[in-house]
């Protein structure tokens, strides 16, 4: 017997306030969007495809509470835009029709912080891979040496640079598999089980991880620079060769098997209005939470910065970013919440003032272990330096390792980062402001 589709789906009056209440909350997150998070977003539609003749539950409800929550409680904007999207997805699964575990995914990898986090953490991934490249160059060159992030090869200098070595595609490659996966599953009319949808993600973090490895060894041996024609192509085609065509055997060929017959299972009647005064509520509290306190539970002014160093202007942002600048150097100190992935880490934050990150890796400034870079721009090029310290100068490279101090030991951490035209004033700045210490308020007393 043919499968009856859900009545014709109507905005409840509640409901059309809940959508309208869910759009600034998104924009606050979308306005910070590249073009490739756009992208994103444009598939969507394609992504999702509703089962009309099968009732979602409250999942996606529970969810929106928990992001809801988050937001309440961290008052970081990607979780008002997780709350907001989990929210209209809602809708979507109980009035139009049930939505499968990939649009679960979707929420996982359109939040900003998904894409700060493989920013911070595949920093070494990208050592790792240059080190595996550098290796199977030496089969085809007399000398090659590999120093972190950079490579000489017959004493040409190759600078594997984040943009460059596209850990940013692991969350293109994710939503590409998740629209083989959906796609694959309209055509055969199953709902995929989760388990599948797990395993072919991580699948898919390993592809692109080999697909950047011959990126990288394509473009070293057939020379073709940055922003050259010949390197966007190597790096489509090695998307393409390594990523995209492997995944879609793989899914055409596994995905089918041990999937649900979509229309199989009851319809349930669920309590629209109580569920519509519940999102209501949770728009209402991210609403004040996000436009009417903001930053609240976050920066406080009490983390232990000064705001006056000798000899620097310093300027103080909402969210507690102290810079302190002169003609010659920068010193940037940023509280940092072991809990948030979207630190004003350099790597994301020079992107953002328009300078190409060059060279990036572990060095040292004197005889301190820190991160170190080269930010080249039209009209300037800078040296810069990185670590985090906590407020009785206690320093360290590690991510993880000061987030478990942060959360354990309750302590307060800061990103240090100076900024200068060579190494010798990035000495002196450091010198100055004492590896950027007399920022604290301790070192200050």
């Amino acid at each position: 017997m043919a499968e009856l589709a859900l009545p014709r789906w109507r905005l409840r009056r509640p409901e059309l306030l809940v959508v309208l209440g869910c759009v600034p909350l998104l924009w606050q997150a979308m306005r910070h969007f590249d073009a490739l998070q756009w992208f994103g977003i444009a598939l969507l539609p394609f992504l999702l495809g509703p089962d009309r003749t099968r009732q979602g539950g409250r999942l996606f409800l529970i969810t929106a509470a928990v992001f809801t929550a988050l937001h309440l409680t961290l008052g970081q904007y990607y979780w008002a835009f997780a709350a907001a999207l989990a929210i209209l997805y809602h809708l979507l699964h109980t009035r139009m029709g049930r939505l499968n575990v990939i649009a679960f995914y979707t929420l996982i990898f359109y939040l900003p912080l998904t894409r700060s986090f493989f920013t911070l953490f595949g920093f070494h991934v990208r050592i790792a891979i240059t080190k595996w490249a550098g290796l199977l160059l030496a089969f085809f060159h007399g000398g090659v040496e590999s120093m972190d992030s950079r490579l000489w090869v017959d004493g040409r200098e190759f600078t594997v640079d984040p943009g460059c070595m596209g850990l940013r595609l692991v969350i293109t490659g994710f939503i590409l598999s998740l629209l083989i996966m959906q796609q694959v599953a309209r055509r055969w009319g199953v709902r995929p089980v989760r388990w599948k949808v797990s395993a072919f993600l991580l699948l898919s973090l390993l592809l692109v991880i080999l697909a950047n490895f011959f990126r990288i060894v394509l473009t070293v041996q057939l020379r073709s620079p940055a922003g050259s024609v010949g390197h966007e192509l190597i790096g489509l085609l090695t998307l393409a060769v390594f990523h995209l065509l492997p995944m879609l055997l793989l899914v055409r060929r596994f995905l089918p098997g041990n999937g649900h017959a979509e229309g199989a299972g009851p319809q349930r009647e669920w309590k629209a209005w109580r569920d519509a005064g519940l999102l209501v509520a949770f728009v209402l509290a991210m609403a004040v939470r996000e436009f009417m306190a903001p930053n609240t539970a976050r920066f406080t002014g009490r983390e232990g910065l000064v705001e006056q160093i000798p000899g620097y202007e310093c300027m103080v942002s909402r969210d507690g970013v102290h810079k302190f600048a002169n003609a010659e150097a920068t010193l940037i100190v940023k509280p940092m919440f072991p809990l948030s992935f979207a630190n004003h880490h350099p790597l994301l934050c020079w992107l953002a003032d328009g300078y190409e990150v060059m060279g990036d890796g572990l060095g040292r400034l004197g005889e301190m272990p820190c991160y170190r870079a080269t930010l080249v721009r039209a009209d300037q090029q800078l040296r810069t330096a990185w670590w985090y310290a906590d407020e009785r100068g206690e320093r360290t490279t590690s991510e993880w390792h000061w987030r478990w101090e942060a959360l354990t030991g309750h302590k307060q951490y800061f990103l240090v980062n100076l900024a200068a035209r060579d190494d010798d004033a990035l000495l002196f700045l450091s010198a100055r402001t004492a590896n950027g210490e007399r920022a604290f308020a301790v070192a200050d007393r």
